[in-house]
């Protein structure tokens, strides 16, 4: 998964519970979202190095080095029409397409 898919993931799984949360008395405030990737920095013998979200599957020749780190992003979420972060019962202008 790369980062923009898990933002996209972040941003439609907001949108239903704000669409499910609309009728609720008790509503949540969205605040800062925060999604921990693990990513993988290579570095192969052809002096090409990289930095990738997704693990990649399959194997190449060459001399190389991988090593796995943590990464920590912080969303804070906001709606464009008020430049306010959205309350999980506000209302969405619909539910996603999948």
């Amino acid at each position: 998964m790369t980062l923009a898919e898990a933002v996209q993931v972040i941003r439609e799984e907001i949108t239903i519970a704000q669409e499910n949360g609309r009728t609720e008395d008790l509503q949540f405030e969205v605040g800062p979202v925060e999604v921990e990737f693990t990513v993988v920095a290579s570095r192969s013998g052809k002096a090409k190095a990289g930095l990738t979200f997704l693990v990649p599957i399959g194997v190449e020749g060459g001399i190389g080095r991988e090593d796995t780190h943590r990464v920590t992003v912080t969303l804070t979420p906001v709606l464009r029409t008020t430049g306010k972060s959205p309350r999980v019962s506000d209302r969405a202008s619909g539910l996603p397409d999948h």
